[in-house]
């Protein structure tokens, strides 16, 4: 679970390379939500924090 920010960032580099500005744009924006979702999903568990 923790590897699907880095696969659509690997994806979104792939689409850069390729001259797909709109869908490395797209999973750049998907993989910022990710990191962020999963951040708050595992990091704050075991600290027993409240947002």
């Amino acid at each position: 679970m923790m590897a699907l920010p880095f696969a659509t960032l690997f994806l979104g580099l792939i689409c850069a390379w390729r001259g797909h500005r709109f869908w490395a744009i797209g999973l750049w924006a998907t993989t910022l939500i990710l990191m962020i979702a999963l951040f708050l999903l595992h990091a704050t568990d075991p600290l027993d924090l409240q947002f």
